[in-house]
């Protein structure tokens, strides 16, 4: 089983993440924060993430998580999954 760290440290397990992403909701939710973390399109900047994320009344740590479910999908969209 290959696992994976947050920015806080925290580890997950890819086979966490990937049942986690496959609940739509979460994939909506992921992709929600994607688009709002974009300047115009552009790329992905934490720190619009994070601004969404307590917005949206969310901690850091649920930040974090979103971030990894955020990176574990694009992994997998680019074919690049262990």
């Amino acid at each position: 089983m290959t696992h994976t760290s947050d920015h806080l440290g925290r580890v997950w397990a890819h086979d966490k993440l990937d049942h986690l992403l496959s609940d739509p909701e979460v994939v909506a939710t992921v992709e929600t924060m994607d688009r709002a973390a974009r300047w115009h399109g552009g790329e992905f900047e934490l720190s619009r993430a994070r601004g969404w994320a307590r917005a949206q009344g969310r901690s850091e740590a649920g930040l974090a998580l979103l971030v990894m479910l955020w990176w574990r999908r694009l992994d997998s969209q680019l074919g690049m999954t262990a």
